[in-house]
């Protein structure tokens, strides 16, 4: 097991030298890398899916720490603000000039870069022809939207072939990202995600369908893409019944009265009748209707 694990590790830290090398300003070098990846095939597409996963969980990270930035940077602000109002005659030269709003700024617009790792981890992973990769290629849609339109195009030809039974593939997150990928300036793709909620849609979609219907989206005018919500708007609003009619049973089961469920144990403890005599009672009953 061990072994088996090293040889792992060992396969992922070659495919992540490789992938780094689909960033180089090398044109040559970074072609040749893409030509390696596409040869190894079906094992590419699941060591994308390990590398893609990461720099999401690092880019959630830096989100993180930018949001904890922007509130010092406004704290840091409005104190230096005060200080020149109130106190600038009495403050150090260098405190005057606000040098750490600078540098928070600085810091904040440094976290808000995305890595090129991430761009070239996820555009490699929109040249494969995977049903596996659609979940993660929507979410890396709302996360780049430097590649949107290069994702979008990968969608197109990858969304129409999902069936009911490849529900599973999408996790709740990427579900998401699929519903609020209608309000998408592109008309073509707007009409693929719609016709991609007949198969795997739900009731969540329900809103953002009808907000696209009232005309609450950038291709709502487009004759394309109302004809093809018109079509899907039925699938979801019967989806919509059937989960509310599932959790009222379930929530009228919840509440079903114990009592109902209980088995009923005689009390013998207060009974005015020996047990025994009960037990000779029910042998002379079975023995009439013997007879």
């Amino acid at each position: 097991m061990k072994q088996e694990n090293r040889e792992q590790e060992e396969e992922l830290r070659r495919f992540r030298r490789l992938v780094r090398l689909l960033s180089s300003p090398d044109f040559a070098e970074s072609n040749q890398a893409r030509r390696a990846i596409q040869q190894i095939g079906g094992k590419a597409i699941d060591l994308l899916l390990i590398l893609l996963e990461e720099e999401a969980h690092k880019r959630r990270r830096r989100l993180r720490l930018h949001r904890r930035v922007v509130i010092l940077l406004i704290a840091a602000v409005l104190i230096d603000l005060a200080m020149i109002i109130f106190w600038f005659d009495a403050l150090p030269r260098y405190l005057r000039t606000g040098w750490w709003v600078q540098l928070l700024s600085s810091f904040s617009l440094f976290l808000a870069i995305v890595p090129d790792r991430h761009k070239s981890v996820a555009r490699m992973l929109s040249e494969f022809d995977d049903l596996r990769i659609v979940g993660p290629l929507l979410e890396a849609r709302n996360q780049l939207p430097d590649i949107r339109k290069e994702i979008e195009t990968a969608l197109i030809s990858l969304l129409p072939r999902l069936k009911s039974s490849d529900s599973a593939l999408l996790t709740p997150i990427q579900r998401t990202s699929l519903y609020t990928a209608i309000q998408s300036s592109n008309a073509v793709f707007v009409v693929t995600v719609l016709q991609a909620l007949e198969q795997i849609g739900n009731g969540d979609a329900l809103p953002y369908v009808e907000k696209l219907i009232g005309g609450k989206s950038k291709t709502a005018h487009d004759v394309r893409v109302q004809e093809a919500a018109q079509t899907c708007l039925p699938f979801l609003q019967q989806c919509a019944e059937q989960e509310h009619a599932a959790a009222t049973l379930l929530r009228a089961s919840s509440n079903a009265d114990p009592a109902a469920n209980s088995l009923l144990r005689p009390d013998f403890a207060n009974a005015s009748i020996p047990p025994a005599q009960l037990l000779r009672a029910s042998i002379a009953e079975e023995r009439q209707e013997d007879v």
